[in-house]
């Protein structure tokens, strides 16, 4: 095995790690904060 096609294979892996970590951390975020769609609307920041 060629050093080049290890070098190439390294860096399409390393690409594709970091898109699928910049996607999932966009899934994540796009979601917003879990309390917020369990709580009602008119709910206030104060605790019972």
């Amino acid at each position: 095995m060629s050093f080049t096609y290890f070098l190439k294979r390294a860096a399409f892996a390393a690409l594709a790690l970091a898109a699928l970590m910049t996607s999932a951390f966009f899934l994540v975020r796009l979601t917003g904060d879990p309390v917020n769609l369990y709580l009602p609307v008119d709910a206030s920041d104060a605790a019972p």
